[in-house]
């Protein structure tokens, strides 16, 4: 199971992953994510999978997952994606995922602690309220 809520004081869309994922139920959650109109692609973005028990997700998953996402890189904006996760199949997964967003206007990072990616996500998001146009948080 895939829950979504959104940090509006942080600027951060959070996805909590529970239980068994595999690769249909992470595509079915993020398309109706992206189509659901009030969809804001310039959000930064976490990933919890401290909870999930068992993560089933191919390449070719998140490959199809990347495409899903293309319109969004389209856009241009510089957000973050912060993953967070405790064991070594989700930290690997994550990377793998990192590795495949090279050159995409999303930033993407994995990390082992929540805490760390907040600072992270935290940090990006004073850096962008400094610029013109924008209003210190």
């Amino acid at each position: 199971m895939i829950r979504f809520r959104t940090d509006l004081a942080r600027g951060v869309r959070i996805a909590a992953f529970h239980g068994t994922v595999d690769g249909g139920e992470l595509l079915h959650a993020y398309r109706t994510q992206l189509d659901h109109p009030d969809y804001d692609p310039s959000l930064d973005d976490l990933v919890d999978l401290r909870e999930v028990e068992m993560l089933d997700v191919s390449a070719a998953a998140l490959r199809e997952l990347m495409s899903m996402f293309s319109r969004v890189d389209a856009l241009g904006y510089a957000t973050r994606l912060a993953i967070v996760a405790h064991n070594d199949l989700g930290y690997g997964l994550g990377r793998m995922y990192e590795m495949m967003r090279d050159g995409a206007p999303e930033e993407v990072s994995v990390f082992r602690d929540l805490d760390e990616a907040f600072d992270w996500l935290d940090a990006a998001a004073r850096f962008r309220s400094l610029l013109p146009g924008r209003t210190a948080a």
